[in-house]
């Protein structure tokens, strides 16, 4: 098993119990330790949690909400990039002689970022249309919105975005 050493490095919310740090040090030839932080107390250990790095105390339903809220950002931003991508089927893509200048005009449009070598490969059994992924940032998507789109509904997925994103912020800070 080997030597525990713990020390009382701080009161616990409550005020009842401590934060304790405890020090593990195996019996063994190879010079290794472990530290953990820990809560030792039953009241407190059941609303409050150590941080991964064991510097500070998260409250559990704070970390619950901001984990909530990382969700609904993430949700908004891939409903806004399937948006996107479904404008992309009757975007009237340009046709090139080669693969090297569909190659360059796709990762140019932000449409592709991977390297040359991968998009030949994957160009072996998919059009150049069907390899294009349309990311939110990409430098078409004002163009592909202008021809192809309905610039409300982007405009109102944006709106959701940028909601998420602050209750996102928000929850983080709290």
């Amino acid at each position: 098993m080997g030597e525990i050493y713990t020390h009382d490095i701080a009161d616990c919310p409550c005020g009842q119990g401590k934060i304790v740090r405890e020090h593990h040090t195996p019996y063994n030839p190879w010079p290794s330790s472990h530290e953990s932080v820990e809560i030792s107390c039953t009241g407190c250990e059941k609303s409050w949690e150590v941080s991964y790095g064991g510097s500070e105390l998260v409250e559990r339903a704070s970390r619950d909400a901001s984990r909530e809220a990382e969700k609904a950002y993430e949700k908004s931003l891939n409903s806004i990039s399937d948006h996107l991508n479904s404008l992309l089927s009757d975007y009237p893509l340009p046709s090139f002689k080669t693969q090297k200048e569909e190659f360059a005009y796709l990762t140019k449009a932000g449409l592709y970022d991977g390297k040359i070598g991968q998009y030949h490969y994957a160009r072996r059994d998919a059009e150049m249309a069907d390899i294009a992924v349309v990311r939110i940032d990409s430098f078409i998507v004002p163009k592909l919105i202008d021809t192809v789109g309905n610039a409300d509904t982007y405009k109102d997925l944006l709106l959701q975005g940028q909601a998420a994103k602050k209750m996102r912020l928000k929850k983080r800070w709290q």
